[in-house]
């Protein structure tokens, strides 16, 4: 099915949030149109450009201004992921919202496959993919120091979260729209450590999720810097810790 007419509702809005990415956006951008177009549900998209250099913010807002079911944010200079998607979620015209990476490293299917899970339970409030799911498929996985990192992390935000999650950065996450505006309402953290913040505030207003398996593919270059990431998202974690802990 294609865009979704803006005289009607979407099913879905999908946020992609974009910092860099240059010219391999363009077919980032044709493969989430090519799935829209054989989907049986109505998508709106949300592109935010979270200060992208030039070549990017041009691509964005070329893709935009062609379709009326997209729409464009642009952030003069770099907020960081969290705060990006939390722009995107605020304008989200579905009852149900989503977002991923702009390098889909993650196959789209996993939206049909958490707006069913959605629809048919009311009492879940966000479905969350997992790398660790036994039915997940991993084609490409991360580099060696990567995923170790990755997994240590994890462990850290497992002892810190104490619930049922498997894999808190997953980038692909499922919503509904209320519980979403909910969750990115008062985040501190704006930048990676952003995922595991809202399974603390989940905590705290008792929302419930649940797991899907995904496709992961990690062939496309990352823009994440390994090192400095991880330890601002373990200095984040810290600093969550203290606030939510304090907030019992």
């Amino acid at each position: 099915m294609p865009w979704y007419e803006p005289t009607s509702l979407p099913d879905i809005s999908l946020v992609i949030p974009v910092y860099r990415g240059g010219d391999a956006l363009r077919g980032f951008l044709g493969q989430v149109e090519w799935f829209v177009e054989l989907s049986p549900l109505n998508f709106e998209l949300i592109l935010v450009d979270d200060g992208a250099d030039e070549i990017t913010r041009a691509i964005i807002f070329e893709f935009a201004e062609a379709r009326d079911s997209v729409k464009y944010i642009r952030h003069e200079k770099n907020m960081g992921k969290g705060r990006a998607v939390a722009d995107g979620v605020a304008v989200a015209s579905a009852p149900i919202v989503a977002f991923t990476d702009a390098d889909l490293p993650y196959d789209l299917q996993a939206l049909t496959r958490a707006y069913e899970e959605l629809t048919a339970d009311q009492r879940l409030h966000f479905v969350v993919g997992s790398r660790r799911h036994p039915a997940s498929i991993i084609k490409h996985p991360y580099g060696f120091f990567r995923n170790v990192v990755s997994r240590i992390y994890n462990m850290i935000a497992h002892m810190i979260l104490r619930n049922d999650a498997t894999d808190v950065q997953c980038g692909m996450k499922i919503f509904r729209t209320d519980a979403a505006r909910l969750l990115f309402s008062g985040i501190i953290s704006d930048r990676f450590a952003f995922d595991t913040e809202l399974f603390l505030r989940a905590a705290k207003y008792d929302l419930r999720f649940a797991e899907i398996p995904v496709v992961f593919s990690h062939e496309n270059a990352s823009t994440v810097r390994v090192i400095p990431s991880s330890l601002s998202m373990l200095k984040d974690l810290i600093r969550m810790y203290g606030v939510y802990h304090k907030r019992k």
